[in-house]
């Protein structure tokens, strides 16, 4: 994952061949895991689908 701050100029260059593919999010606000995946640390659980 890239996690790129708004107002971040950037530029990406592809250089593989190969098939390419992208998920792009943008957000208002922060993007948050649901709690039930996180431990008490706010570190991600094992099981957590992320």
């Amino acid at each position: 994952y890239i996690v790129i701050p708004r107002g971040i100029l950037y530029h990406f260059e592809i250089t593989s061949s190969g098939d390419n593919r992208f998920l792009v999010m943008e957000s208002a606000g922060p993007v948050e895991t649901p709690k039930r995946y996180r431990n008490e640390y706010g570190q991600l659980l094992e099981h957590a689908p992320f």
